[in-house]
C-alpha cells in the first residue's frame, strides 16, 4: 500500500473475496508506528514490551515488536518504538 502514514486511520474496501466476487469493507485500520500493544499510544509500556523481546527471533506471539520486519526483535526495534513515543490516535 503506497501513500499511507503515520498517525492515522484509514478504510479499505476487499474486492472480489474468495472470488465470490463480493466486496467487503469499509475495514478500518489504525496506522500508528510503533504501537506495539495496540492501545492505540506509542509510550512507554510498548517501548518495555519490545526492550523485553529483545533477542527473539519474530514468530506469531511476538510480531508486532518487530517493527523494522527484519525477522528479529533487536535495539533497533526498541529505539524505532521510542523515537515514535508520544504519537496516539483518537
Amino acid at each position: 500500500m503506497h501513500g499511507v502514514t503515520d498517525v492515522q486511520t484509514i478504510g479499505i474496501t476487499l474486492t472480489n473475496v474468495n472470488g465470490s466476487g463480493t466486496n467487503v469493507g469499509p475495514v478500518l485500520m489504525k496506522v500508528l508506528a510503533g504501537d506495539t500493544n495496540e492501545d492505540s499510544r506509542t509510550n512507554v509500556g510498548d517501548t518495555n514490551q519490545t526492550k523485553s523481546r529483545s533477542g527473539q527471533l519474530t514468530d506469531g506471539t511476538n510480531f508486532k515488536s518487530d517493527v523494522n520486519v527484519d525477522g528479529r526483535i533487536n535495539v533497533g526495534d526498541t529505539n524505532f518504538v521510542k523515537a515514535h513515543s508520544g504519537h496516539s490516535l483518537p
